[in-house]
């Protein structure tokens, strides 16, 4: 008996983002405050604040807990654009407004 193959997965067309997702264009203020208090993931993350919400700020390729070039951008209002995937904001480029 044959397996059937598994679909293959496709990028959505006019996503610009890769893996589906597609890019966004954000402005805001870059702060540090705590995450996951209590936890064993408990650190001081890096947060976009922004007029429509605040997001957990990433640097594509860059290390979640301690990221070198995302502490030079702390208390500096950026715009960046990125993919957002819940409430995490993983950034490809910037500048610094």
């Amino acid at each position: 008996m044959k397996m059937p193959k598994a679909p293959k997965r496709r990028e959505s067309p006019k996503s610009s983002g890769g893996f589906g997702f597609e890019n966004v264009e954000v402005s805001g203020q870059v702060v540090k405050k705590p995450y996951a208090v209590g936890s064993k993931s408990e650190h001081q993350a890096t947060y976009l604040e922004t007029p429509t919400g605040t997001y957990i700020l990433r640097r594509r390729d860059g290390n979640p807990f301690y990221d070198p070039e995302l502490e030079k951008l702390v208390e500096k209002v950026i715009r960046c654009i990125g993919v957002l995937t819940n409430n995490t904001l993983i950034m490809s480029n910037w500048t610094v407004l």
